[in-house]
């Protein structure tokens, strides 16, 4: 980042650039101006527009170009399934980026403070363990990419974890998975 007259310039990965963008698309316009203030806030929107144009344009000029991806990562089936809020408040947990192993996972998910909806998304996840067949951790190609959410149980320490693949066939996000209900666990892990 550097500053440069009157412009600040940023550089900023294909992934980080959707993801400013899926922010500009959300955001809660009360959060950034007082609705006494109308004027500031109508030149607020128009430059938050403006920056949101601009964004997209450089999303199609990546694509175009080969870099970058799609941006649902498979997202589709799985908000199909779960529903467009319920998917996004099961993503927004919290979770571990990229993790090679456990000791890199830092993330914690309390099973017993989910919603109720939560919990039964949960609940219906298929069972994975991990084992010595797993032998590039978290990377090891043993989920199917079609599958967006998995429980994984350790087979040696018998800690429970919470995968999101976001499309890919390895643990790409993970976050540790407490007080979930014996049952569940001993319900078969495969």
């Amino acid at each position: 980042m550097s500053y440069r007259g009157e412009k600040l310039i940023l550089e900023l990965t294909p992934v980080q650039i959707h993801a400013l963008g899926f922010a500009l698309d959300n955001i809660s316009t009360s959060e950034f101006f007082d609705s006494a203030d109308e004027k500031h806030g109508e030149k607020l929107m128009k430059a938050v527009s403006e920056i949101k144009r601009r964004i997209e344009a450089i999303e199609g000029d990546l694509l175009a170009c080969g870099f970058g991806y799609e941006d649902d990562f498979g997202e589709e089936k799985a908000i199909e399934r779960y529903g467009k809020k319920l998917y996004w408040e099961f993503v927004e947990l919290g979770f571990s980026g990229k993790p090679l192993g456990i000791k890199e996972v830092h993330t914690h998910i309390d099973y017993d403070i989910l919603s109720t909806e939560l919990q039964k998304l949960i609940d219906d996840l298929p069972v994975v363990t991990i084992d010595e067949s797993w032998d590039h951790g978290f990377f090891s190609d043993k989920l199917d990419g079609t599958q967006q959410f998995y429980i994984a149980i350790d087979k040696e320490t018998k800690s429970v974890f919470l995968i999101d693949t976001q499309g890919y066939e390895y643990a790409r996000y993970v976050s540790h998975l407490k007080n979930m209900p014996c049952a569940k666990k001993e319900r078969g892990a495969s």
